[in-house]
Parts: C-alpha cells; sequence; structure tokens
C-alpha cells in the first residue's frame, strides 16, 4: 500500500469515527494490544492536545463549565469539526455555534455568547499590532472634504452585541477582579469593542450610541452618511463628543 495513501488514512481516522473501523484493518497484530487499543493511544494524545488549545483560549467558558464537562464538549467538538488545520491558532473558531446547538448545556443560554466574545479575544490577541488614527494627519483635511473621510476601525477588531451580559461575566472571571456583586441575566444585554492599543488587549463596554457609531464605521460609511444615520435613530446624539472619545480611547486607526 502506498504509504502517503496509509498516513492520509491514519490522519482521517483520528479524527472520524466512521474511518476507524477501515483504518484498524492495516495495523499489525500485537501480542498484549488489541489494534483498536493501539490506535487510540494515538487518537486520545490528539484529542488530548485539542483540549488543552480550547482550554487556553477559552479560559472563562473552561470556568463555567467545569474542568469535566468542558473536556466532555471539546471531545465532542472535536468530532463534529474534525479537520483540524496546521496552525492551532485557527482551531476552535466554531465552538459558539457547536454550544448553540448543544443540549446537555441549552439551560447555559449565554454561554455560545461567551464563547463569541473570548474567541474574538484571541483573533485580536493574535492579529496586527493595534495602530491610533494620526491625528496631525486628520487636522490638516480640510473642513469641506471631511464629510467624505472614510474612518476604520482597525484590522484586529472586534465588535460584539449580546442580549445577555456577557461582558459583565467576562469581568468577574479575571485575576484582578474583586466585587462580591452577583450577576443576573436580567440585566440584559451588552454591546463591546474587543481592540489593541498597540500590543495591550482592550475591552471597552458601549453604550448602545457608541455601538452605533463604531458600527457605521465599521460598515465603510462617510463620515456625514454616519452622521446622518445616527442621527435618524438617536435625534440627540452627541456627535462630537462621541468622535473626540474614539479618537482619544484609540477606537479609530486609520482614514481614507
Amino acid at each position: 500500500m502506498n504509504l502517503k495513501y496509509l498516513q492520509e488514512q491514519f490522519v482521517k481516522a483520528l479524527m472520524i469515527p466512521n474511518e476507524i473501523s477501515t483504518f484498524l484493518k492495516e495495523i499489525a497484530p500485537h501480542p498484549r494490544l488489541s489494534a483498536t487499543q493501539r490506535f487510540n493511544i494515538y487518537r486520545n494524545s490528539i484529542l488530548e492536545r485539542l483540549t488543552k488549545v480550547l482550554k487556553h483560549y477559552y479560559p472563562v467558558c473552561l470556568a463555567l463549565m467545569g474542568d469535566a464537562c468542558f473536556q466532555g464538549v471539546c471531545r465532542a467538538y472535536a468530532l463534529m469539526f474534525p479537520n483540524v488545520p496546521h496552525d492551532v491558532n485557527t482551531y476552535g473558531e466554531h465552538l459558539s455555534l457547536f454550544l448553540e446547538k448543544f443540549e446537555p448545556l441549552r439551560d447555559l443560554v449565554y454561554l455560545p455568547d461567551v464563547a463569541k466574545l473570548e474567541w474574538a479575544i484571541h483573533k485580536v490577541l493574535f492579529g496586527d499590532k493595534g495602530e491610533s488614527l494620526d491625528v496631525v494627519k486628520l487636522g490638516l483635511v480640510l473642513p469641506e472634504d471631511q464629510g467624505a473621510l472614510r474612518f476604520k476601525l482597525g484590522p484586529s477588531t472586534t465588535l460584539l452585541s449580546s442580549g445577555y451580559p456577557i461582558y459583565a461575566i467576562w469581568q468577574m472571571h479575571q485575576p484582578q477582579y474583586q466585587s462580591s456583586e452577583k450577576i443576573s441575566l436580567d440585566e440584559g444585554g451588552c454591546h463591546i469593542f474587543i481592540y489593541r492599543q498597540g500590543w495591550q488587549l482592550r475591552l471597552a463596554d458601549l453604550t448602545e450610541e457608541e455601538f452605533l457609531f463604531l458600527s457605521c464605521f465599521h460598515a465603510g460609511l462617510t463620515f456625514e452618511e454616519v452622521c446622518q444615520k445616527c442621527d435618524s435613530i438617536h435625534p440627540h446624539f452627541d456627535i462630537p463628543t462621541l468622535f473626540s472619545k474614539a479618537l482619544i480611547q484609540g477606537w479609530l486607526s486609520d482614514f481614507y
């Protein structure tokens, strides 16, 4: 049998249960261990490694589920999404989608959104370094040209909205958290902007107006279009103050 083909079948059998029985026939007999036992040494090793990866990327989900439950989720996830990338930095992006359909944890209605937040944090941390907008360059733009400007939020940023207080849940599980207040789902949802200033991770708990403002920029609207849309939804929108805050906080990275 072709070695390359055999290697491909081995990799496929590691993650796809239906492929195991076919590959077991290719394993040479052993006096003490069955073919299944020998194969599972490799399979369990892979699953354990992937579980460690997901524990690293999803520490809050791990804390919310507990270690035993999380390990079971990781194994089930690996079987549903068997295509393991060569770069483990991209492994685990579908966990929130998986949790939405995972019946045993259906009562933890906020869990998929917590997973979305943690994956967004992971992407920002492994993305490009955050750059702040050049205010000197911005100041050179003529007043009559300012309305046509389009502002960028930066490549390593994520805007996330949830119907649950996932920002408070995430904060509660950070090492520096000290409050003894309990979190209630009745608090309602939240809007979060995940970004970097330089190499430093930042999470901004946005108001509804701030979220709309940044979402318009993310959609590629011109500054004039942003003002018109924001004013139509929130007539008392204070654009100058909010734009100044966006510059000071480093929410905007460039313009064109």
